[in-house]
């Protein structure tokens, strides 16, 4: 007969796992494009168990005040109070690093506390070292707002790699921010693809950056599609390997559609 004591038998603790990184995604500028880049994450990470694959909490706020209008009103704290506010939500829930997925807003991000900052990972910076990497030719597809307050040019890898990148004339902009805000309506036109093909052809260059986060949309749709036109250099595609994988691959850097 079996005589048990009435005290529980200690048992070992199970091993607790190392820290993880817990991702955050600002999005809602424009909602699809970063709705898009959370499920770009988890195609990335397919081969994996589900519970191996990454912790990602989207705040997705599409009130965020139009960022071309904002700077071009010198509005810039407005934007900086907003972003300010959405990294501390994420901050609550234990996020680690922060992907900001709208370029024209990083011109506000200088304006964060640093120890904000530094949770950001910067897809100017991705854009630039994958430019320098490649030395291939680039044609930087981006909002009026960013080229006006020269988001690209402001960072430091802009020496380095401005030699390879080329900037489309004014009237050739315009039409470029157009393309832009018919994606943000979730507006897809052949045509928008056929003039980005002939910009790149009369710049010269092998690929376009995707300087606007709404161009991961455009990219993926091609992608998909099988079509070859452009080349891209989509940062956000760089991002979701580097949160899935920890790290920049090479094959990553270039998202050619096709």
């Amino acid at each position: 007969m079996t005589v048990h004591s009435g005290v529980e038998e200690e048992r070992p603790l199970p091993e607790q796992a190392p820290m993880q990184e817990i991702w955050g995604v600002i999005g809602g500028m424009g909602p699809f494009a970063s709705a898009e880049f959370i499920k770009t994450i988890y195609e990335l990470g397919c081969e994996r168990r589900e519970q191996e694959m990454p912790e990602v909490m989207l705040l997705s706020d599409p009130t965020m005040p139009d960022r071309t209008t904002c700077f071009r009103e010198g509005c810039s704290y407005i934007l900086a109070q907003r972003l300010e506010m959405s990294i501390r939500q994420l901050e609550s829930l234990g996020v680690t690093n922060i992907v900001v997925c709208c370029l024209t807003i990083h011109h506000a991000l200088h304006l964060l506390p640093g120890n904000l900052q530094r949770k950001i990972l910067s897809l100017v910076e991705l854009i630039h070292s994958a430019v320098i990497r490649s030395q291939r030719m680039h044609l930087l597809l981006c909002t009026s707002g960013a080229r006006e307050m020269q988001v690209f040019e402001s960072h430091p890898l802009w020496e380095q790699g401005s030699k390879h990148i080329t900037m489309p004339s004014a009237t050739d902009q315009d039409a470029i921010h157009q393309v832009i805000y018919r994606i943000k309506r979730n507006i897809h036109k052949n045509s928008d693809i056929e003039l980005l093909q002939r910009l790149q052809d009369r710049y010269g260059t092998d690929v376009v950056i995707g300087g606007c986060t709404e161009f991961h949309l455009m990219a993926k749709r091609m992608l998909g599609a099988g079509d070859d036109r452009v080349q891209w250099l989509d940062p956000l595609q760089i991002a979701a390997t580097r949160i899935v994988h920890g790290s920049f691959l090479e094959k990553a850097t270039i998202c050619a559609a096709g």
